[in-house]
């Protein structure tokens, strides 16, 4: 299933002749300014509109030059095909009979909206990846409550607000679920501690480049006016 997944999307990429070329969201222009500039913005000019993990990648991918389209479609192949190995991984650890985890599999791997989303430099992608290994960690310490877990757990969902910053409520409702479930102080304090130190050089860059320590982004309030203002 894992290998159907990374044919479907490499197929779909190469017959996608815009695929990974528009930059609807500006991340791509986020991540080459840090390349050319030194900075994580545009221009000389810093920014906070984005979340930052996504455009770290795509800087990542810049340094490649003419060839940064195509090492970002491997890197999306990759993110895919991990997403699809961690939705089986959870279906097994639920104990569902062998073909309910197949078809658990064969859903992340041939779902359209996932596959669309792979061909384009958005954070969908990105996301699903993340949203699903945190699935499978919160599996893993219900099966194994230990503080390690609880960490790790804290730490992939500080790298999902990172990529979007709706996470941060996902983050506290986790949180609410480890009191819920009773668990020690030591798994509660390391829950914390790993979100806290994955976190906090986000708004600690923020705080010096634009004097607030901005935990997610300045882009809500620019979502707000769209959705409310009939002049844009």
């Amino acid at each position: 299933m894992v290998g159907a997944a990374v044919a479907l999307r490499a197929v779909v990429l190469f017959l996608t002749p815009d695929a990974l070329e528009a930059d609807p969201d500006g991340y791509r222009a986020v991540g080459e300014n840090l390349v050319r500039h030194g900075v994580l913005g545009h221009g000389p000019y810093p920014t906070a509109v984005r979340p930052p993990l996504y455009p770290l990648i795509l800087a990542g991918c810049a340094v490649f030059g003419s060839s940064a389209r195509w090492v970002l479609g491997l890197v999306h192949l990759a993110l895919g095909t991990a997403t699809v190995w961690l939705a089986w991984n959870l279906a097994r650890m639920g104990r569902l009979r062998r073909w309910q985890q197949w078809m658990v599999a064969g859903l992340v791997a041939g779902d359209p909206l996932l596959v669309r989303a792979s061909t384009q430099v958005m954070t969908e992608t990105l996301a699903a990846l993340l949203a699903t290994a945190a699935w499978n960690l919160w599996g893993r310490y219900l099966r194994r409550p230990t503080a390690w877990r609880a960490g790790l757990l804290g730490a992939i969902l500080g790298i999902g607000v990172l990529c979007r910053p709706e996470w941060l409520l996902v983050g506290f409702a986790a949180a609410g679920m480890l009191l819920f479930r009773s668990a020690g102080w030591t798994s509660l304090a390391a829950y914390g501690a790993a979100a806290g130190m994955v976190l906090a050089p986000w708004p600690v860059r923020n705080r010096i480049q634009f004097g607030q320590p901005i935990l997610t982004t300045t882009h809500g309030g620019y979502t707000m006016l769209l959705a409310n203002n009939q002049w844009l």
